[in-house]
């Protein structure tokens, strides 16, 4: 999008699916990490990722939570969304995988 010019997609088929994916990984990324649950939230719903009841709770628009759990966002852009608390301890877990933090800020 950015090369072309045009605004990124709003709505798409496949984020009802791919978020179930990339949750689906945090969820393990943060298991591994030994990190309590974590609810995220976007105008298209819900998801909890990881065990647990969640303590902290992510707000952000789903494009932006989409790009956020798929490495397309650094550690810093992360903590600047919507959180009902300090998120430095569960940034790392957002950098799993294939996903790994961007040298620099995304769109």
């Amino acid at each position: 999008c950015a090369a072309l010019g045009i605004a990124p997609p709003t709505d798409h088929p496949a984020y009802p699916w791919a978020f179930d994916v990339v949750v689906g990984g945090l969820a393990w990324s943060l298991s591994s990490r030994g990190l309590p649950a974590v609810r995220l939230v976007c105008e298209s719903g819900t998801w909890v990722a990881g065990a647990g009841p969640p303590v902290p709770r992510v707000t952000a628009p789903r494009y932006h939570l989409y790009r956020s759990l798929t490495g397309r966002r650094t550690a810093a852009q992360i903590a600047e969304l919507e959180w009902s608390e300090d998120p430095g301890r569960w940034l790392p877990a957002f950098f799993w995988g294939p996903f790994n933090q961007p040298a620099r800020r995304g769109d």
